[in-house]
C-alpha cells in the first residue's frame, strides 16, 4: 500500500478467530512494448537538490519557508479594486492590466548619460561597439559561436541590431529568445527606439498570447517556449536566418530542450547562423555542446561594488531588507535601491512595510520626508505597474524596486547604487512524495550572488549588501545553478520532447543527460496514466489524473453535479466559470465547492489575453455564453438520463442491501446451529474419585 499499487483503507483490528475470509487479489506485471526490454518503476526517482549543504544555515533558514503553490490570498482592498475594473456590462477591461505594447512607450531616459547623449552616441559608448567588426568576422566564418557577455556589455540590445546592418535580415528573420516574458518585451522596446521605429514595425516581440510582430518585422525577440512552439509547425525554423539565444547558462527546461532542437538544425547544413549568449561557467560547456565553437569574449561597463556581509545569519531576511532599504534611505546618498526576495508574497509584504514606516516616519517628524517610490517586479504583476520600474522618478524621490531573480540579468534599471541581497530565490524542484513539481526556497548560487551585485555598479560606484555571512557565500553556496531538468519531474520533459515530434527520447542531445533509468521511469508513469500509447507516442485524449480529497468523495461529486451540463463538458467548465463570475471571483466559494482557486484566476487571466489577440488581429468578438443560463439552478442541471442511472444506482444498492441483510441472517442463524451442536455434544459431569475442579466429558449415550 505504501508504494501505491493498492489504495489504503481502514479495516478492524479485532478479529474472531472462528471467523475465516479469503481474499483473491490478481496482479498482472504489463510492460508496455517502447521499453523494450528495460526495466522501468513508477517510483519517482529523487531529484537534484540546489543545496550544497542540507545542515548549513541558509538551507535550514531556506526549508522554513514556502513556495508559491496555492498563491497569495488577496487583501480586501484587492478585491474592491478587481470589483471596480469591472464594466457595466460585467466585463473586465483587461487591456490596460496585461497588454505590454501599450505601456511600453511611456518611460523615458532615466540616468544622466541617458539624458545627455542622444541614442547613436549612446551605442557607440557600449563595450561592445569597440569589438563590433571582430565580431562579425567571427560570426562570418562560423556557423555557431557562444558570446561571453559581461553586465553592461550592450550585447542584449545591440547584437540583433549589428546583424541586421550585416545584411542578414535581407533572406530572413533575426530571432533572439529569451528565458523571460519581461525581458523580451523591454528588450525589444529599447531596440526599436535605438532604430527609431514602432514597436511591431521592424522591430517586434512574441510571447504567450500576445505577438506584437508584422510582415515587415526583421528582428524578432520572443520567450524561448515560443520558438519551440514554432518549431511543431516549421522543425527547420526555414523563415530564420539567424537565431541568438541569450541568457543561455540559465538553463531552464526550455532552454535545454532548444538546445537540441537547435543543434539538430544546425546540423542540416542550410544556412543558418547561431549565436549563444551564456555566462562566463557555462560557456566552455556551451562549446563542447556544439561541437568546440568558438567563444568570444566582450568586457563589461561597470564600476566598484563595495561589499558588506552580515555578521551573523538573518532567519527572518525579510524584515532585514526592510530595516536595511530604510536606514539607506535615511542615512545614504541620492541613488535607487534594488532588493532580491523570492516571491510574490514576499515583495507584498515588504511592499506594505516600507510603505507603513514611510507613513510613521511623516507622521512622527511632522514633515515631508524624502520621497520613496517602493515598486514591486514579479512575473504575475499587471504590464502597467511592470514598466514603471524602467521610468524616471520624481525630483527629490528615490526608487526603491523590490523583485524577485528576474532582475539579477534579464532586467537593466539605470540608477541603481544599492543592492541588498537576501541569498534566497525560489526553483523549481520536484516532490518525490506528491509526484509534482513545487517552487521551494533554496540558496542562491555564487553566480547568481555575483550577478546581483553587479547590478550595484551599472551606473557608478554602488554597494551590495549581503545578509548572510562571508562563510555561507564561500562554503554554503554552489559555485553555479543546477540544470531544471535535473531537478524537476522528468514527466514534464518527455511530454515536451514528445509534442516536439521526438521519437527516442533516449537518443535526444541533452547538455546534461538525465540518467535513462529516471528517463524510462517517466515514460512508463505516463504510460500508467494513458498520457503515452503502447509505442510511446502521445494519446489523443489523455484521461484525467487528478481525484477528488481523499475521504470526500461523495461531498465532492455532489457540489460537482450542481454544474452539469450533459451536452458538453465544455459547457459544464463554462457554468463554473459564469457562477465563480457570479460570486464576485470568491476564493472561499471555490472552496465550498471543491474548485481550484488558483485554476479559475488562470482562466480568467487567459480569457482576457486571448480578448487581446483577437481585438490586435481584427477578429470580432462575440460571446457565446447566452446558454449559460439555462443551466443556473442546481434542480435543471441533471438530465433525464442522469436521473435514470442515478435511479438505477439506488435500485443497485437497494438490492445489495437487501443482499448483505440476508446474507448476514443466513450466517448468523449458522453460527447459531453450530453453537447448539457444541453445547450437547459436549456436557460436562462429575465423576467420583476425581480431585474436585477436575472433570470428565460424558459421551451422548453412556447408558447409565
Amino acid at each position: 500500500m505504501r508504494s501505491g499499487a493498492i489504495w489504503a483503507t481502514e479495516f478492524q483490528t479485532e478479529f474472531n478467530n472462528d471467523e475465516g475470509q479469503k481474499v483473491i487479489l490478481l496482479f498482472q506485471d504489463t510492460k508496455p512494448p517502447f521499453l523494450d526490454g528495460r526495466v522501468a518503476s513508477a517510483k519517482q526517482a529523487e531529484p537534484e537538490l540546489p543545496l550544497k549543504d542540507p545542515t548549513s544555515d541558509m538551507a535550514v533558514i531556506s526549508h522554513s519557508k514556502f513556495g508559491d503553490i496555492l498563491g497569495v490570498e488577496k487583501t480586501a482592498e484587492q478585491i474592491d479594486a478587481d470589483k471596480a475594473a469591472v464594466g457595466e456590462d460585467g466585463e473586465v477591461d483587461f487591456k490596460e492590466d496585461t497588454k505590454f505594447a501599450q505601456h511600453l512607450k511611456k518611460d523615458g531616459a532615466v540616468s544622466d548619460f541617458a539624458k545627455k547623449k542622444p541614442i547613436p552616441q549612446q551605442r557607440q559608448c557600449l563595450p561592445i561597439y569597440s569589438v563590433r567588426d571582430e565580431l562579425l568576422q567571427v560570426i562570418r566564418e562560423n556557423q555557431v559561436v557562444v558570446v561571453v557577455g559581461e553586465t553592461g556589455s550592450g550585447k542584449m540590445t545591440q547584437l540583433t541590431q549589428y546583424l541586421h546592418e550585416d545584411g542578414y535580415t535581407s533572406c530572413g528573420i533575426v530571432g533572439c529568445t529569451q528565458p523571460r516574458r519581461v525581458a523580451a518585451t523591454s528588450v525589444a522596446k529599447r531596440v526599436s527606439e535605438e532604430m527609431e521605429t514602432e514597436l511591431g514595425d521592424k522591430v517586434g516581440y512574441a510571447i504567450r498570447l500576445e505577438d506584437i510582430t508584422g510582415p515587415g518585422t526583421v528582428i524578432k525577440y520572443m520567450t524561448d517556449g515560443v520558438l519551440l512552439r514554432e518549431t511543431l509547425k516549421d522543425p527547420e525554423l526555414e523563415k530564420y536566418r539567424v537565431i541568438v539565444m541569450d541568457e543561455a547558462h540559465e538553463r531552464s527546461v526550455n532552454t535545454d530542450a532548444l538546445l537540441g532542437v537547435l543543434k539538430n538544425v544546425v546540423a542540416e547544413g542550410r544556412d543558418f547562423k547561431l549565436i549563444v549568449t551564456s555566462a562566463t561557467l557555462n560557456a566552455e560547456k556551451i562549446s563542447n555542446f556544439f561541437g568546440i565553437v568558438p567563444i568570444f569574449h566582450i568586457s563589461g561597463r561597470t564600476f566598484p561594488v563595495n561589499i558588506l556581509y552580515s555578521k551573523t545569519p538573518c532567519e527572518d531576511y525579510v524584515e532585514a531588507a526592510v530595516k536595511q532599504a530604510m536606514y539607506i534611505h535615511l542615512s545614504a546618498p541620492p541613488g535607487d535601491i534594488l532588493i532580491f526576495l523570492t516571491g510574490q508574497d514576499e515583495i507584498q509584504a515588504a511592499c506594505s512595510a516600507l510603505e507603513e514606516r514611510m507613513e510613521q516616519l511623516i507622521t512622527l517628524n511632522q514633515k515631508e520626508a524624502l520621497k520613496l517610490m517602493v515598486l514591486p517586479i514579479y512575473s504575475q504583476l499587471p504590464a502597467d505597474v511592470q514598466v514603471k520600474i524602467f521610468q524616471r522618478a520624481e525630483d527629490g524621490a528615490r526608487k526603491c524596486i523590490i523583485a524577485t531573480n528576474i532582475a539579477e540579468t534579464f532586467l537593466t534599471v539605470d540608477g541603481i547604487f544599492y543592492v541588498i541581497d537576501t541569498g534566497y530565490a525560489k526553483m523549481k524542484v520536484c516532490n518525490p512524495r506528491m509526484g509534482m513539481d513545487a517552487l521551494q526556497v533554496f540558496p542562491v548560487s555564487r553566480a547568481s550572488a555575483d550577478q546581483r551585485a553587479g547590478r550595484a555598479g551599472r551606473t557608478g560606484p554602488g554597494t551590495c549588501y549581503r545578509l548572510y555571512t562571508e562563510n555561507a557565500y564561500l562554503n554554503e553556496m554552489l559555485p553555479s545553478p543546477v540544470p531544471e531538468i535535473q531537478r524537476t519531474n522528468l514527466g514534464n520533459v518527455v511530454l515536451l520532447l514528445k509534442s516536439l515530434k521526438i521519437e527516442n527520447l533516449l537518443d535526444f542531445d541533452f547538455m546534461d543527460p538525465p540518467p535513462e533509468e529516471n528517463i524510462l521511469s517517466s515514460m512508463y508513469q505516463l504510460w500508467v496514466l494513458g498520457a503515452l500509447s503502447n509505442v510511446g507516442g502521445l494519446t489523443e485524449l489523455v484521461p484525467t489524473v487528478f481525484f477528488c480529497p481523499k475521504e470526500r468523495e461523495e461531498e465532492s461529486d455532489s457540489a460537482r453535479e450542481k454544474f452539469f451540463v450533459p451536452e458538453s463538458d465544455h459547457l459544464t467548465l463554462l457554468n463554473v466559470y459564469q457562477q465563480w463570475k457570479r460570486n464576485d471571483y470568491r476564493g472561499d466559494w471555490c472552496d465550498d465547492h471543491f474548485l481550484l482557486v488558483k485554476a479559475l484566476q488562470k482562466a480568467r487571466e487567459q480569457s482576457r489575453r486571448a480578448l487581446v489577440s483577437m481585438s490586435t488581429s481584427g477578429m470580432e468578438c462575440r460571446a457565446i455564453c447566452t446558454r449559460a443560463a439555462l443551466y443556473m439552478e442546481a434542480d435543471a442541471l441533471l438530465s433525464e438520463d442522469k436521473k435514470k442511472h442515478k435511479e438505477q444506482e439506488m435500485a443497485m444498492e437497494e438490492e445489495l442491501e437487501i443482499l448483505r441483510r440476508e446474507q448476514a441472517e443466513a450466517e448468523r442463524v449458522s453460527k447459531e446451529e453450530e453453537r447448539e451442536k457444541r453445547v450437547k455434544g459436549q456436557q460436562k459431569i462429575s465423576m467420583p474419585g476425581l480431585k474436585r475442579g477436575l472433570t470428565n466429558t460424558r459421551p451422548r449415550k453412556l447408558g447409565l
